[in-house]
């Protein structure tokens, strides 16, 4: 199957849930999630899969076996994740916690296995902190996240959730699903929030760009610039950033290097048209001129 999201098209054939409570959760959201969508799964052929799990540790390894069915099968999957979070963790209880970048790498796998297909959907409060993992030098252990960036009522994400993937199946919009689950959130619908990797790429690589041309000084600002990638995970050789900016400010070409390799070109380069942002179209967004 395949969902649209701005106007272009995301495959996916299967749904892995992961729910990891305290044994005290009267209210089993993942369960009760699994049982909604599993008519709407079967009727369009969507494979399901529930895991009922005890630990943090136990998520990831959770990831690593839906990695290897995933290889084996040719499955594109989503995998939704119903358990307790802050803004620097997540984990069953405050005592079994991990911090979010242990899912760097069996998420990434996983997306490499999917061919940069990877929705992660976070049902935790703070679960749209998973963005922070993100880093452009390295590749995306997502295509996109959705998840709050708050703390939200059990209940709204039971509603939401199950409204969420109702939409998705049966309408195959990411943006119908998005507004049917914050249509079911009574508390704050604003908290959740979604992000597509070449979007997020798109920022901070706009960021650069503004900081490089806006405020001045040359000089000081590549430093300032080849400083921002750096806290990124970017390794940049300032003579020939200089040197390139000097020569023609090949904004394009460093664009794509750095983009090939986050959003998996390097790998799949049949996927160039999934990510059309051009440096022109970021620096009309951010009203930068390159010239």
């Amino acid at each position: 199957m395949a969902f649209e999201t701005t106007g272009r098209y995301h495959n996916f054939s299967a749904i892995f849930i992961i729910q990891c409570l305290e044994s005290r959760d009267t209210n089993r959201t993942g369960v009760h999630l699994y049982e909604r969508i599993k008519p709407l799964c079967d009727k369009e052929a969507v494979y399901l899969r529930f895991f009922d799990v005890d630990s943090a540790q136990s998520i990831i390894d959770t990831l690593r076996e839906i990695a290897r069915d995933c290889e084996a099968n040719e499955r594109a999957p989503i995998v939704h994740l119903e358990t307790h979070a802050t803004a620097t963790g997540f984990g069953p209880t405050d005592g079994d916690q991990l911090p979010w970048g242990a899912l760097i790498e069996p998420l990434t796998e996983l997306n490499r296995i999917s061919q940069m297909n990877l929705l992660l959907t976070v049902a935790a409060c703070h679960g749209f902190h998973v963005v922070s993992t993100l880093r452009p030098g390295v590749a995306s252990p997502v295509w996109g996240l959705l998840g709050p960036d708050e703390q939200v009522m059990p209940s709204d994400i039971a509603r939401g959730f199950q409204a969420f993937y109702a939409a998705l199946l049966t309408e195959l919009s990411v943006n119908r699903a998005i507004e049917a689950l914050k249509e079911n959130d009574h508390s704050w619908p604003e908290c959740w929030k979604f992000q597509n990797a070449e979007l997020w790429f798109a920022g901070v690589f706009g960021e650069v760009l503004r900081q490089h041309l806006e405020l001045g000084e040359r000089g000081r600002l590549e430093t300032v610039a080849i400083a921002e990638w750096s806290r990124h995970g970017v390794n940049i050789d300032p003579q020939r950033f200089r040197a390139g900016r000097v020569a023609g400010r090949d904004w394009q070409g460093a664009y794509d290097a750095t983009r090939s390799k986050f959003l998996m070109l390097d790998s799949y380069p049949e996927n160039a048209d999934r990510f059309p942002l051009t440096v022109q179209e970021i620096a009309a967004i951010k009203g930068l001129d390159l010239v």
